[in-house]
């Protein structure tokens, strides 16, 4: 109950579920966009792997990252390198470049498996250890919707337009709403530790 109050906890799950959201778009229709822009079904098929193979990738490269230089950076990182990512995409989809989309396809999927990889140390960190698994769960909760609407977004666009031109300008801002996310959520934590902190001083001068 503690954890569900504090409002780092519910910019941390913004920060997780705007940019996993819009990127597992990406991971659903990958296929459909590469093949869309001309790409030959063997080369999206093998393209969609590069994607899964950079998910996975991702994951130790995150723990990494958040072992070397923290939490706060790396969360301000990742939505960072999302937002560069993605804007990237955009002339490349317009444009019909193949080879380039699918290697921004790879570098989609590894800021995806980076952004899963430090859901529990976040957790850990911030909240302690006891109710861990509790708080990881519920943050997963929060995410699911997401996952769900964003290729729901994504296929509307294509069924009303017959293109992914809107949704690619979408994703621009879910990695800029994430970043903003992670900038706020330095400064709830550093209010909590304060009021921590602060209660730990009012409790020591009672008990003297």
């Amino acid at each position: 109950k503690e954890t569900v109050k504090e409002p780092s906890f519910w910019l941390f799950c913004m920060w997780r579920s705007l940019l996993m959201g819009s990127i597992a778009a990406i991971i659903a229709q990958a296929s459909v966009m590469l093949t869309g822009i001309g790409a030959p079904i063997a080369f999206a098929s093998a393209a969609v792997g590069a994607l899964s193979l950079g998910n996975g990738l991702g994951r130790p490269l995150g723990g990494i990252i958040y072992d070397r230089i923290g939490q706060s950076k790396t969360m301000i990182l990742l939505p960072s390198l999302g937002l560069v990512t993605s804007l990237l995409m955009l002339p490349c989809y317009f444009s019909h470049s193949i080879e380039l989309f699918a290697s921004l396809l790879l570098a989609e999927g590894l800021v995806y498996g980076m952004y899963s990889a430090i859901n529990t140390s976040y957790m850990r960190t911030t909240y302690g250890q006891r109710f861990l698994a509790t708080n990881t769960g519920i943050s997963a909760v929060v995410l699911a919707p997401f996952n769900l609407l964003f290729p729901f977004i994504a296929a509307c666009i294509f069924s009303t337009c017959g293109a992914y031109d809107a949704f690619f300008m979408l994703i621009p801002l879910c990695a800029l709403g994430s970043l903003l996310c992670a900038i706020a959520n330095k400064h709830a934590i550093e209010r909590m530790l304060q009021r921590s902190t602060t209660k730990n001083l009012e409790l020591a001068h009672h008990r003297s």
